[in-house]
């Protein structure tokens, strides 16, 4: 059953959109209540602009029995540039909800996602540049946007184990998302409902060692301006391999994904539409250890590659993370978690911080 949640986390289906790091709650399994508060600071330097944030996301899992499950996901977040407006407020609210029911062998998992219009939104001009260069894929920042408008996901994943060391499974999700405005000055702005599908497989290599592959097409519908279509995105395919070996309790991690976007389509005046690579495609390569020094202490190291192709806003980009990542156990269920990323490469920068995470059963 354990490693039915490892390749259901995995696919990120629990909650379609945002749940790479939601719980998922197995039938038959204690449940543990989880809280986690994080302050975090980001700065990046890219062709003689500067851009910074300060980010305090808050992350709440609480079981609902044995076989559901509730989470809430919220951040503050505050950016400023030498070239830009600053920028700063609340996130959306975002609820997960999750339901397992009993399935035989294998493992059901229901969900819902819903993303509340509690953050900002109605920026300004300068504002809105602000916000539009803190969602390149190319800083990655911790809250790269603010407010949208409320979004719908229900979703379905089934996994199965499939003779004694292969566990595969399968999902769908399908994300509505409502209009809102973006910009005081500009129209409601509705964005395209997303369709993703998903399917992946679990092989134990041997007893400490896992090997996981998964695929994802994601479908993404048109989007209007004050009910005019100006938009659509291009269809994603993402491929994900990733492998996991154990050595008592040291861990070591292996990550390569393949992200591919399409590209989008604006349409024009004439009836002649044009195409342009908005998102880049990105391949990424992690390599991640980590390593408890004693009943108290544990200490991770992170090396990674990223290389992102041009869009019609920046060229190709390569980047290098390096990162040390300390862990101290404060008590039986509360730890602090450090994170130190260093980013060089077409440019530079780093990110760090601190969390404080509480994890118990009740």
């Amino acid at each position: 059953m354990k490693r039915l949640l490892s390749l259901l986390a995995a696919f990120g289906l629990v909650v379609p959109g945002w749940a790479q790091e939601n719980p998922v709650y197995l039938t038959g399994e204690e449940q543990s209540v989880q809280v986690s508060l994080g302050g975090w600071y980001q700065h990046y330097t890219r062709d003689e602009v500067r851009l910074s944030e300060v980010s305090i996301p808050l992350f709440v899992a609480v079981p609902l029995g044995r076989t559901a499950g509730v989470t809430v996901r919220a951040s503050q977040a505050s950016a400023s540039s030498n070239t830009l407006a600053s920028l700063s407020g609340i996130s959306d609210v975002q609820l997960g909800f999750s339901y397992t029911p009993a399935l035989g062998e294998g493992s059901l998992v229901l969900s819902l996602g819903l993303n509340l219009p509690s953050g900002k939104r109605e920026l300004t001009t300068d504002e809105f540049e602000t916000a539009v260069m803190l969602s390149q894929h190319y800083f990655d920042f911790y809250v790269p946007g603010f407010g949208q408008g409320f979004n719908l996901a229900p979703g379905i994943v089934w996994a199965r184990p499939i003779g004694e060391d292969v566990v595969a499974g399968l999902g769908v999700s399908y994300q509505y998302r409502g209009p809102y405005r973006p910009q005081a000055a500009g129209g409601d702005y509705d964005p395209g409902d997303e369709l993703v599908l998903t399917g992946g497989i679990d092989y134990r290599l041997r007893e400490t060692v896992n090997l996981s592959l998964d695929a994802s097409y994601t479908r993404y519908g048109k989007d209007a301006l004050d009910e005019v279509e100006v938009f659509e995105q291009g269809d994603k395919v993402t491929l994900t391999g990733q492998l996991l070996a154990y050595q008592g309790f040291r861990a070591w991690r292996l990550v390569v994904r393949y992200r591919s976007p399409g590209r989008s389509t604006f349409p024009a005046a004439g009836g002649v539409a044009r195409e342009l690579r908005v998102l880049p495609a990105q391949l990424l390569v992690r390599g991640s250890y980590h390593h408890p020094v004693n009943r108290t202490f544990a200490i991770g190291a992170l090396v990674q590659g990223r290389f992102l192709d041009e869009t019609v806003r920046f060229d190709r980009a390569t980047l290098v993370d390096l990162g040390v990542l300390p862990e101290f156990a404060l008590s039986r269920v509360t730890r602090l978690n450090g994170r130190f990323v260093y980013t060089l490469g077409d440019f530079s920068g780093f990110a760090a911080g601190v969390g404080l995470s509480v994890v118990w059963v009740p």
